[in-house]
């Protein structure tokens, strides 16, 4: 082998180790852009001021996916089963920014309901609570956001709609103080004409997701 080309295939070689070094180091900045998600359209459906800690503002807003309908009313989104995880978490924090901003709030805490209506006939989707000058609930605290939390996904129309049912027709289960979910679940699923272990009012369930995205 001559001098020339060893010294070559050592050139070749540093060069693919940089190469390699440089795809590495910014793979992160790749995956983060990757996972990035648009708050998605929401309407407020419950808001609520007042001082938790003496001279700290905090506002409370319950919120709603929308959409349009065929005749371009705005509308409680009717399936959202396509969101993910992060879609709904982007949905929380946009509206826990607007607010803070809009009421000049010094905490505010977003839930993302799964539609209007009773405390039992929707559950939550996400949830997130924001302290613009990172002094958490009291003014004294060290975190800027807090309760960060969502469901794997939406849900479906049929999902919603046995939300909706269970909580129109629960007063008329109660038995000595407590809900037969049993026959609840059998007069619902006759109604939809599904099978009864169909019926679950919490499909998914709320998880927590990582700080990093709400940089």
């Amino acid at each position: 082998m001559s001098l020339r080309t060893s010294i070559g295939r050592r050139v070749s070689f540093f060069f693919l180790l940089i190469v390699c070094l440089l795809a590495c180091t910014m793979l992160p900045a790749f995956v983060w852009a990757d996972i990035q998600a648009e708050p998605q359209r929401y309407a407020p459906i419950e808001e609520k001021a007042y001082e938790g800690t003496p001279g700290r503002l905090r506002y409370n807003v319950h919120i709603v996916l929308i959409e349009e309908d065929a005749h371009g009313n705005i509308v409680p989104k009717r399936d959202s089963s396509s969101l993910d995880k992060q879609q709904l978490a982007a949905t929380v924090m946009g509206a826990a920014l607007y607010y803070a901003e809009a009421k000049s709030a010094d905490v505010v805490g977003i839930v993302l309901d799964s539609q209007p209506g009773p405390a039992f006939g929707k559950t939550i989707l996400a949830t997130a609570t924001y302290a613009p000058d990172g002094k958490g609930l009291s003014g004294s605290d060290d975190w800027t956001w807090n309760t960060l939390q969502a469901t794997p996904r939406g849900l479906t129309a049929q999902e919603l709609k046995i939300q909706r049912l269970w909580g129109e027709m629960r007063g008329k289960f109660q038995v000595d103080g407590s809900t037969d979910e049993r026959r609840l679940k059998a007069a619902i699923a006759k109604k939809l004409k599904i099978p009864a272990e169909k019926v679950m009012l919490n499909p998914v369930f709320p998880e927590p997701f990582p700080q990093e995205w709400t940089r």
